[in-house]
């Protein structure tokens, strides 16, 4: 199917020196993820009893963690000491959705290049790696390095087992008559990849389609989740790539899906994933305005889009101006002064009988606020 260009904007909190910072320990996290499927991104970056965010200070995001039960945050560093200002800080050194295994923190680096060689000559590199640090003293290790492709960091890693799971990237670069080396962030081939944790083997199970116009961006994949034990991913390739203005651009849809018990990845004639998880199927229609949900193998059809959805374990389904009771189907919407993507709740967890919400605060930083069951109907107002 075709749809029009869109744009996804990934919101983060902005620090304003109105909180003073926590040093985050191991006895944080007190849920291991190895024994449950876990997605993680950014901005999904959840465990059962906490998440990380963002926070932007300065001109760099830097990690929080999140307690669901004490509604504590803390910056992730554990390092005896540490100022959290320089470049050997953890905080500094994680990139975006790092993951917690095992007692370590897992995150990934990557450098595109090009190496000048005798003669004039020029080669493109690609220098990607899989780094972790120790929750008890903060210090970082290689767990392994590869250069077949470079890692889509922080836009959906699924961890099933011990194995990591990851779509990456080679850009495919083009030389011009002068020998100068160019590529682009998006096209080229996509790769599902992945790392086991506790072995450090890496794997590149191969690409999930060829781009007849390497070098240019043309092309995005976005792991969206494990759905039924699969993992899906939406591919959007642009068609009409003469076309100037971007509002004119069109792009094609699809699905793929990669299976971790055969090791294979196919094409799907599922429609592309907006949102997955192990029983649920979110999709859109933006032509007609339209979603549509497969939860626990039931269908629901909604006259809207559904921005960031998330389904929560007891059957509600939160998006960005309210939710859905899916048994009944009465629809909340956020009462005056919750209401909009940038002043309202967003659905963080579901935590021991009450919800947790991001928000903003009067310093314009995001904050959590954790609400029962009867704070979160007063919160609302329904709609039939």
């Amino acid at each position: 199917m075709k749809k029009k260009a869109f744009a996804v904007i990934i919101a983060a909190s902005v620090l304003t020196g109105c909180a003073a910072d926590k040093d985050m320990s191991r006895s944080d996290i007190t849920a291991d993820s190895s024994e449950k499927t876990q997605y993680i991104r950014q901005e999904h970056d959840y465990y059962d009893n906490g998440c990380i965010y963002a926070v932007l200070r300065g001109n760099k995001f830097i990690p929080y963690y999140l307690d669901f039960e004490t509604m504590e945050t803390s910056i992730v560093c554990s390092k005896p000491n540490c100022t959290h200002n320089s470049s050997d800080c953890l905080a500094n050194q994680l990139t975006a959705a790092p993951v917690f295994h095992g007692g370590y923190i897992y995150f990934f680096t990557r450098n595109e290049y090009v190496e000048e060689l005798r003669g004039g000559k020029r080669e493109f590199r690609m220098d990607s790696s899989l780094k972790r640090a120790s929750l008890e003293t903060s210090e970082v290790e290689t767990v392994c390095e590869f250069h077949d492709a470079s890692p889509n960091i922080g836009q959906g890693y699924i961890l099933y087992g011990s194995k990591l799971y990851f779509h990456a990237y080679d850009p495919e670069p083009v030389s011009d008559e002068y020998g100068y080396i160019s590529w682009g962030s998006s096209g080229g081939t996509d790769y599902v990849c992945s790392i086991d944790l506790d072995t450090a083997e890496y794997r590149n199970y191969g690409s999930l389609c060829g781009n007849p116009d390497p070098g240019r961006q043309r092309s995005s994949v976005y792991l969206a989740g494990c759905y039924k034990n699969k993992f899906y991913l939406g591919y959007a390739y642009l068609s009409n790539s003469d076309v100037t203005d971007p509002g004119e651009a069109e792009f094609e849809l699809s699905c793929y899906v990669f299976d971790p018990g055969t090791e294979t990845i196919t094409k799907s004639n599922m429609p592309y994933p907006h949102y997955c998880d192990e029983d649920t199927y979110l999709y859109v229609d933006e032509d007609n305005n339209k979603a549509y949900l497969t939860y626990k193998d039931r269908e629901y059809t909604f006259d809207e889009l559904l921005m960031d959805p998330r389904v929560s374990d007891d059957g509600k389904l939160f998006y960005s101006g309210g939710w859905y009771d899916l048994d009944t189907m009465i629809k909340h919407i956020y009462s005056s002064g919750n209401t909009g993507e940038s002043s309202g709740y967003k659905y963080v967890a579901h935590y021991d009988g009450s919800y947790i919400f991001s928000t903003r605060n009067e310093c314009a930083q995001t904050v959590f606020v954790k609400l029962t069951e009867k704070e979160l109907l007063a919160s609302a107002h329904t709609e039939e």
